[in-house]
């Protein structure tokens, strides 16, 4: 009878491929993930419809996961930014504090309202949430109805806003200080003369201090002011953050938690993000334009090598560790059957967990367009906690005159403790190679993988079974059931070594989709906001792999861009198709370096796409800079166009200015470098337009035109480094801008006084853009290293060789003797010493010699 049970025994823990699942649960691990967090309850975003005597608007509402009626939710008014304006409904979750909504669907604790600003023409960008305004109003009326139809806690509702938003969640604050239980303005400004309404309420605020969209000054006014006050306040500006600072205050834990219950003082601790990864856009992406050769990168073999040395201390430390589900087992001895065994035993192993390190790794290119790739892996252990073995018993009965088969009877016969699996734990170190060849290409405007080879060997030195240290067994004859079952379990793991090898080389592809993934070109929109030198509509735009070459020297990426209509339902059936830079990947500097480089051609066809689009218009009044608002004052306009002084006080006037060709920028030298001497560039625009109006009543009636041209040459040049902080770079504007200007009447204005002193309004525009280039433009910025674990490359050079400009990154001489001396020490294999004879540890059945030599050599 034992005889049976052991031979049963012994056919179910040899089964291959349950043995090699602590060793795959790596790609395993990642996927169970994905299934659990699939079916984690999450928040709903609503469509809804307000509808009032102007006809229906339409806005979104968050409900958080397992939303309850019999509850009360702190609520949050947010107000959107200038670009988000329209009436479908979706544009006012898409950027600021809906992704992020979006992106913890499964825990975000608030209800949230996403109004909409539907005024898109006529009105200033910074008035249009105005208190008083059409669409304020409206925001109001919505959050008295999201109060009716939902579970809103009204002693903690929260107004927040960025950028117009952030305009508007100071006006209506100060109109209605009695209704919010907290404000928090993202890159707004307002009226400091009536702050002293909110010296009661708690205020966080929230600033840019590069942001060159809304200057930082305004929100330090408001703070200063509120403060004077007496106010309740706290002001943020966020280290290098831009207008996009929204990313940061939204993404503060600090802040979540303090609005959760806003009676209690604001917290003084330091900002810290959360690293909340956002969705991908939410906004229909409608192509405009696929522009080709735009951009390129360059990853030398210096830069490579760089990279992988650090990925052992860049990746964190529990990257190769994590849990299974368990997994249970029936016997088989692999005969067809027509029908079950109606007694079989089947295993169940329980608390199965792995973990190993990185110990390094490598990437070179080669000069067969290939990559190498090595990753050294150590200390590997695969552990199963518990495994238990029942003895199943079935019977039958028919049912419809079919036979079923049911569990009659489910015995434990036996229960083992953990049993542990190690590979690559010698010392000195010994680690494992896996080693593979990609060759890459582009394919669809996708960068593709093809896995050319791959090995995985583990050397018997480097693998290692312990059977478990307890055995709980039932009936007789237990000490020689103990020993046979200790015997089996590890005897079976032991001689798996080879087909572990193989599941390893069988996951390589699996490995290479997914870094194929991971290589992806996103929207990149968010990069361009930073980026973006206007105050108008900001574009959004796709980066895509043009091409790939791949040398002994490195790695090159030609670089294409999507752009995306900014009013999705006026984009052209066939977009337009452009290239800036022919055959670019053949034209990339063949550095060791990393270096990114792009097209300066590349602003004309993006400001032609805002032209085209209709929103390359701005109110003077609604820009950054003071003097260019004053372009726009009543006083100064009457000096330049001295009919205004005679007209009634009531008529309102406003200036735009609206571009009307494509900007661009063009370097002066054919061949220069920031480091050997300052680089100089053209910055153009061929032609813009000065718009003055009036309003006497009903719309706004164009009074005069001043059409313009403007060329100012800037210079870039590296300083010296000093200390540890950045590479500054140093931009500046040597000599003075060439501004031409011509000034005529709109057709149909009778006036009398018909002069126009175009010359007075040009040496004013001229004092504008001077200080709009010191305040905006101009400066001297400390650029990062870029980091990527203990490797650091400083900015190197910023140069232009034509058609492209280019910015480079490399490592330091004393770097890369390090780099030199880390790999030496991590990749030369050390002399490998027998690992010694596993012993039975305490607590282990005690086996008879011949068992003993048996699981010793099972061990190897």
């Amino acid at each position: 009878m034992w005889s049976a049970s052991r031979m049963r025994c012994v056919r179910l823990v040899s089964r291959p491929w349950w043995l090699a699942l602590g060793v795959i649960a790596l790609c395993v691990a990642p996927l169970q993930a994905q299934q659990q967090s699939d079916e984690t309850p999450k928040g709903r975003f609503l469509k809804k419809v307000y509808e009032d005597d102007q006809g229906t608007h339409q806005y979104q509402v968050f409900l958080p996961a397992g939303y309850d009626k019999q509850k009360r939710y702190p609520t949050i008014l947010y107000l959107h930014g200038a670009d988000e304006c329209g009436r479908d409904g979706v544009k006012p979750v898409q950027i600021g504090l809906g992704p992020y909504v979006r992106a913890r669907l499964a825990d975000y604790p608030f209800i949230v309202i996403f109004p909409q600003c539907e005024t898109t023409r006529g009105r200033r960008f910074l008035e249009r949430w105005q208190a008083g305004s059409p669409d304020a109003n409206r925001a109001l009326k919505i959050l008295d109805q999201v109060e009716k139809d939902y579970a809103v806690d009204r002693s903690r509702e929260i107004l927040t806003g960025w950028s117009m938003g952030g305009y508007g969640a100071w006006s209506l604050a100060m109109a209605h200080p009695d209704r919010w239980a907290a404000v928090v303005p993202v890159s707004g400004g307002g009226d400091t003369t009536r702050v002293a309404a909110l010296k009661n309420m708690p205020i966080w605020v929230f600033h840019g201090p590069q942001d060159r969209i809304v200057y930082p000054e305004r929100s330090r006014e408001m703070v200063a002011a509120l403060k004077k006050a007496g106010g309740r306040v706290r002001y943020d500006e966020p280290k290098s953050e831009a207008h996009g600072v929204w990313q940061r205050a939204y993404d503060s834990q600090l802040l979540e938690n303090w609005l959760k219950n806003p009676r209690q003082p604001i917290p003084d601790s330091p900002l810290v993000s959360r690293g909340t990864p956002l969705p991908d856009a939410l906004a229909p992406f409608v192509p405009v334009a696929h522009i080709g050769g735009a951009a390129y990168l360059r990853v030398g073999a210096e830069v490579l090598d760089a990279i992988a040395a650090a990925i052992p201390t860049a990746v964190p430390e529990d990257i190769l560790s994590g849990t299974l589900d368990s997994v249970s087992i029936k016997e088989d001895d692999g005969k067809p059957r027509k029908k079950p065994d109606k007694k079989f035993y089947e295993a169940t192993l329980d608390d199965i967990s792995y973990r190993g390190e990185i110990h390094a790794a490598g990437l070179s290119t080669r000069s067969d367009g290939t990559i190498s790739v090595r990753m050294a892996l150590k200390n590997i252990t695969v552990t199963i906690g518990q495994t238990r073995i029942h003895r199943v018993k079935l019977d039958d009965k028919k049912v419809n005159g079919e036979k079923i088969y049911f569990e009659k009877e489910r015995e434990l016969k036996f229960t083992a403790s953990a049993s542990h699996i190690l590979v690559g734990h010698q010392q000195p170190v010994a680690p494992v190679m896996l080693d593979f060849v990609v060759e890459p290409s582009v394919a669809k405007r996708r960068l593709k993988l093809k896995l050319v080879q791959s090995s995985f060997q583990i050397a018997p030195e480097q693998y290692q079974v312990i059977g478990p240290e307890t055995i709980e067994v039932t009936g007789g004859f237990q000490d020689t059931k103990r020993r046979r079952v200790y015997e089996t379990i590890v005897t079976s793991l032991a001689e798996q070594r080879g087909l572990v090898e193989e599941k390893i080389r069988e996951l390589v592809p699996t490995l290479i989709t997914e870094m194929e993934q991971r290589l992806e070109f996103a929207d990149s929109s968010d990069l361009f906001r930073s980026l973006w030198p206007l105050p108008v509509y900001q574009p959004r735009v796709r980066l895509w792999p043009e091409a790939v070459a791949v040398e002994k020297s490195g790695l090159s990426i030609a670089i294409g861009m999507t752009v995306a209509a900014p009013d999705p339902s006026t984009a052209p059936r066939s977009p337009r198709e452009m290239i800036l830079v022919k055959d670019l990947v053949k034209r990339i500097p063949r550095t060791q370096t990393l270096r990114v480089g792009f097209a300066p051609g590349l602003l004309d066809p993006l400001t032609q796409m805002l032209i085209d689009g209709g929103v390359a218009r701005v109110d003077v009044r609604d820009t950054p800079e003071e003097l260019v608002r004053k372009l726009g004052d009543r006083g100064e306009l009457s000096k330049v166009i001295p009919a205004i002084a005679t007209m009634p006080a009531t008529t309102e006037l406003r200036c735009e200015l609206e571009l009307t060709r494509p900007i661009s920028i063009v370097p002066t030298d054919e061949s220069a470098s920031a480091i050997q001497a300052p680089m100089g560039f053209r910055f153009l625009i061929p032609g813009a337009r000065l718009i003055v109006s009036t309003r006497a009543d009903g719309d706004w009636k164009p009074l005069a035109f001043f059409d313009l041209t403007l060329e100012h040459t800037a210079r870039l040049k590296l300083l010296p480094r000093t200390g540890k902080g950045g590479q500054p770079l140093q931009i500046r504007f040597p000599s003075d801008p060439v501004i031409k200007m011509t000034g005529s009447f709109a057709a149909g204005i009778k006036i009398a006084d018909r002069r126009l002193l175009t010359d007075v309004y040009r040496k004013q525009f001229d004092v504008a853009w001077r200080s709009f280039a010191k305040n905006a433009l101009a400066s001297t910025v400390s650029v990062s290293d870029f980091e990527f674990g203990d490797i650091a490359l400083p900015l190197k050079d910023i140069g232009w060789s034509s058609p492209l400009m280019s910015i480079e990154f490399g490592l330091a001489p004393k770097a890369k003797a390090a780099l030199r001396q880390i790999r030496k020490a991590k990749f030369e294999p050390p002399i490998i010493r027998p690992a010694p004879r596993a012993r039975t540890a305490p607590g282990s059945p005690q086996l008879p010699k011949s068992s003993r030599k048996l699981r010793d050599r099972g061990s190897r």
